[in-house]
């Protein structure tokens, strides 16, 4: 029975920490008990600034990007008026190749010229007055 009791005792007491064991001891009381935990909430802590840090500060920050966003759109914009002239001068290219009517009022409307016995009077119209 005594063998028994000794063997109890035995595993009952404490076990002496080796020098490395207290030293991560010691070093985890000096960065304040840093463990597994503290490390992941450190690392989102830090993936969260970053990420704030980008979309305010970083070179295409939120505000860059709403001002692009915005010339982007005036650029389509663009592009959609710039397609409309493009068709309509195609078409007035198309009629007046096909037609010498056409051609002739082009020319009158447009270079102010007339036939030799024919007199022209241009009368400007002013907007608003």
């Amino acid at each position: 029975m005594e063998n028994r009791e000794d063997q109890v005792e035995e595993v009952e007491k404490p076990r002496k920490k080796s020098r490395k064991a207290k030293r991560r001891a010691d070093i985890k009381k000096k960065i304040g008990g840093i463990d597994f935990l503290d490390t992941v909430q450190i690392t989102i802590i830090a993936s969260i600034v970053f990420v704030l840090f980008y979309f305010f500060f970083g070179e295409y920050n939120f505000f860059v990007r709403g001002e692009l966003g915005e010339d982007r759109e005036v650029l389509y914009r663009r592009i959609d008026s710039i397609e409309n002239q493009i068709t309509s001068d195609s078409i007035l290219i198309y009629q007046l190749k096909n037609s010498n009517d056409a051609l002739e009022k082009y020319v009158r409307e447009n270079f102010y010229m007339h036939r030799d016995d024919e007199e022209v009077y241009i009368i400007d119209t002013l907007v608003g007055y």
